[in-house]
């Protein structure tokens, strides 16, 4: 019997064992940096998709640590003299941390290409036009990864020698799917972006529900152009403007290549859900339309400084802004240009291939 009860004990450490080292769902740390001994070093989960602090024990100046994580996320790593140091948490991910507290260096992952850069930056730091065109490159290679959220905030939001003004170049090298990063959102906290809305710019972030309740945000439409038309029931020039845009509508709605149609969505500056609903049927308003009832506190509204209706703003389907108040021959206009650029960015795209 006590020989049983031994088995079992030892069968269920090493299934403990096993479970605790499972590499599917952990990203795994380790390293060496010189000049710590017994010391501990703080994680401290810098977004959403890791709001968590850990710590991490180092003996004889050596570490390791299993992380869970689900998907990629920012992080970063104190050392004991209060150091900060960027780090991304993917998972499966094996990172190892080498150097010293003042001149660290993290390989694996996305962090590989990250330290790459900070190590060039840290040369080019008196030279801010090359440290711009760096910067920029980096961007344009890695447009949909999450380093590139660090990177703006670092070199655009940080105060660094990049001047807080060329915020918007930067981001135009993002990925459309980036856009809604919560950072890259909350980066108008810090550079002001949103103060003039300007052709050439990009949209805020909105999120908004439909007359279903569905929360609609640029991303409903994936590379198509979008026409955001603001009214309200209340307002007989606005509601006018939005009957004549049926016909375009209409028209777009026969393009088969859904790259090429322009996607219709109106937002509301009504407070009151019956009136709402009254006007988009008496109107025959086809297209999408978002109302969160909040009038002219509507977060998207007070973002682009909208003080009076009608109003309109066409993006491309990289959101940026490429007309304001435009008459519907000027949207056709601007639609052509766009699908023409489009065009050439495909073929631009089969060649590098």
């Amino acid at each position: 019997m006590t020989h049983r009860v031994l088995y079992l004990l030892c069968l269920l450490l090493t299934l403990m064992g096993g479970c605790h080292h499972q590499p599917l769902n952990n990203c795994h740390i380790s390293g060496e940096l010189a000049g710590l001994s017994h010391d501990t070093l703080l994680l401290w989960g810098a977004d959403h998709l890791y709001p968590h602090i850990d710590t991490i024990p180092v003996v004889d100046g050596r570490f390791q640590a299993d992380i869970p994580i689900d998907t990629l996320a920012e992080a970063v790593l104190y050392t004991p003299d209060g150091r900060q140091h960027p780090l991304y948490l993917e998972r499966g991910a094996q990172l190892r941390i080498t150097g010293s507290t003042d001149s660290l260096t993290v390989s694996g992952s996305v962090n590989d290409s990250i330290y790459a850069l900070l190590r060039s930056a840290e040369a080019l730091k008196a030279d801010t036009a090359q440290l711009r065109t760096l910067v920029l490159g980096y961007l344009r290679r890695h447009p949909a990864e999450a380093s590139s959220v660090y990177v703006i905030r670092h070199f655009y939001a940080s105060g660094t020698a990049i001047q807080d003004a060329a915020a918007d170049e930067a981001l135009r090298e993002l990925a459309p799917l980036m856009r809604d990063y919560p950072l890259i959102a909350r980066l108008d906290d810090y550079t002001g972006k949103y103060t003039s809305i300007t052709v050439g710019r990009n949209i805020p972030t909105f999120a908004l529900p439909d007359t279903a309740g569905v929360v609609t945000n640029r991303f409903t439409y994936p590379e198509q152009p979008i026409l955001l038309h603001f009214w309200a029931s209340w307002s007989p020039e606005s509601r006018a403007q939005a009957r004549a845009l049926r016909p375009l509508y209409e028209a777009q709605q026969k393009i088969r290549q859904k790259e090429n149609r322009l996607a219709l969505v109106g937002v509301s500056l009504d407070s009151d859900r019956h009136e709402w609903f009254t006007a988009i049927h008496a109107d025959t308003l086809r297209w999408a339309q978002l109302c969160n009832f909040r009038s002219w506190d509507t977060d998207l509204v007070q973002r682009l400084g909208i003080s009076e209706l009608p109003y309109n703003i066409l993006i491309n389907d990289r959101g940026i802004i490429r007309g304001i108040n435009l008459t519907p021959e000027e949207i056709e206009q601007e639609l052509k240009a766009i699908r023409e650029e489009y065009a050439e960015q495909k073929r631009n795209s089969r060649a590098r291939r």
